[in-house]
């Protein structure tokens, strides 16, 4: 592998990175502050909704920012198409897996009610496939866009990739101190904190996969 090729590796999966978990930052804050802000003044689902749309809106921008940042890198001519497809590949599928997460979570913890199972082995139940889905799916959206061969190599590469360095951080963290639903683990707000770390670490997994297949193309 020479140094152009493995910059493009480093540069795929520091723009997956620095764009995918961007946007799901900003998702998540000015979601909250708009919904904090509006449920004094509307119902609580009307202001759930126009947070919904916010923060659709921020992983929909991200996500084309990174289709424009990819085809940048890999120096191709669709960089109207990557950006379109890197938008609905990207923000659509987050925010559909983030609605099944949360409805999983409650059939399992509420009405499922499985005392004997601890909550941070749930969490990885849910997050490493759901982290997998999107992987996949965004590796997908960019391997239509760019019409290349390879296609299913690349979205399973780079689904297990990201799958597995999220369960890597999320052992890891766990390991060291930060256990989802431990004692005090509210207080310090392990779950987003473990989230973002794992997510992180996902992007840059997936993020250097595309890369990786890019390179050889």
């Amino acid at each position: 592998m020479d140094v152009h090729h493995r910059r493009i590796i480093i540069l795929c999966a520091l723009a997956t990175m620095f764009a995918l978990v961007g946007g799901l930052v900003a998702a998540i804050l000015i979601g909250g502050l708009v919904h904090g802000t509006l449920s004094a003044l509307i119902s609580e689902d009307s202001s759930n909704a126009v947070a919904a749309i916010i923060a659709l809106a921020c992983v929909l921008a991200t996500g084309g920012v990174w289709g424009y940042a990819l085809a940048r890198i890999m120096q191709s001519r669709a960089t109207r198409r990557m950006t379109i497809v890197g938008a609905l590949g990207y923000g659509p599928p987050l925010i559909a897996v983030g609605i099944a997460l949360a409805m999983l979570e409650v059939e399992i913890i509420e009405r499922v009610a499985l005392p004997s199972v601890p909550a941070h082995l749930i969490y990885t139940v849910l997050f490493v496939p759901a982290t997998f889905v999107v992987a996949s799916v965004g590796a997908l959206a960019i391997s239509i866009a760019t019409e290349k061969s390879g296609r299913v190599r690349l979205v399973f590469g780079a689904g297990l990739a990201a799958a597995i360095a999220f369960l890597v951080v999320n052992v890891t963290m766990d390991w060291f101190g930060w256990r989802v639903g431990a004692l005090l683990a509210e207080q310090r707000a392990t779950m987003l904190v473990v989230t973002f770390i794992a997510s992180a670490a996902a992007s840059l997994a997936g993020g250097a996969m595309i890369g990786d297949w890019a390179r050889r193309k």
